[in-house]
Parts: C-alpha cells; sequence; structure tokens
C-alpha cells in the first residue's frame, strides 16, 4: 500500500512538471516573439497585452551576494537559519545561485527572470519589482513544497529590489 501511495505522488510530481515545462516553454517562446518587437521598437506600452505585461522587461546582469530568510511561524525562527549564504549571478534573464537553505542544506537553483516595473527614484537609485522562475536541487523530504515527491523541485519569487 505504501509503495502504491508513492508511486501515485511520484506520478502526480511528474505531471505538475510536465505542466510547469509546458508552461516555461510557453513562456520562453512567447518572450521570444516579444524580444523581436522590443528589438524592431514596434509596441509602445499601451499597445502591449496582458500576456506581454506579464512577460514583463529584459533584467540587467547582476551579481548576487548573501540572502536572509524570514520565517512566520515562531518554531522555525528559533530553530531555523535566516543567513543563507547565497552566491549567484543573473545574465540575459537567466539566473543561477547556490546558497545554504533554512535548514542547513546546500541547494542550488535555475531559472529565468522577468522584471514587471523599473522607477527610477534618483540619479543614483531605482527601484525594480519583477519575478524568477525555475527549479531548485537541494531541500530534503518535507522541507519545502514537493521536496518529498522529488528531489528538483519548482520555485516562484516575486522581488523588489
Amino acid at each position: 500500500m505504501l509503495r502504491l501511495l508513492r508511486m501515485k505522488s511520484c506520478r502526480h510530481c511528474i505531471s505538475v512538471y510536465r505542466g510547469l515545462l509546458f508552461g516555461l516553454m510557453l513562456l520562453l517562446s512567447a518572450h521570444h516573439n516579444v524580444w523581436a518587437e522590443e528589438l524592431s521598437g514596434s509596441k509602445t506600452d499601451n499597445d502591449k497585452t496582458f500576456f506581454e505585461y506579464l512577460l514583463g522587461e529584459s533584467t540587467d546582469d547582476q551579481f548576487f551576494l548573501g540572502m536572509a530568510t524570514f520565517h512566520f511561524t515562531p518554531k522555525s525562527r528559533k530553530n531555523d537559519q535566516w543567513d543563507n549564504k547565497l552566491i549567484g549571478f543573473q545574465y540575459k534573464d537567466f539566473f543561477v545561485c547556490t546558497f545554504e537553505n533554512s535548514f542547513y542544506n546546500q541547494t542550488w537553483v535555475a531559472g529565468i527572470a522577468r522584471n514587471f516595473s523599473t522607477t527610477q527614484l534618483s540619479n543614483d537609485w531605482d527601484m525594480t519589482f519583477g519575478y524568477r522562475l525555475g527549479v531548485a536541487y537541494g531541500y530534503k523530504d518535507g522541507e519545502a513544497p514537493f521536496s518529498s515527491s522529488s528531489p528538483i523541485i519548482p520555485i516562484v519569487e516575486i522581488y523588489n529590489q
């Protein structure tokens, strides 16, 4: 019975990953079309469809050093790590990084990043709002959603920097 349940959860995990992979491929193919339109300069912000707005704008190349995690449950704040020792980079909308997760396991993450908007605050400062979609490897059984079914889990991150 346990083996049957485990097989069912693995099948569910595979179907979830197939759906995520299909969505990622769809996003990347539409992303390519938006890049071509950006290069030709044929569309303005007012002419963009909702889907094109969701695809966002191209990101800047970046180097990441350091990350902190806030845990909402008191037990997690007491027992789990908050200083994650991240190092990574982002190049042409793709990012790769490694960090020590909240459970003290080394984790690797890769995916795509896009900006929704950038606001110039002054000559030296701006504020950017965007998202990252990708996969992570390094969480053990039950430490994160889907980690009991697969060693590779999907990630979705909304950021403001």
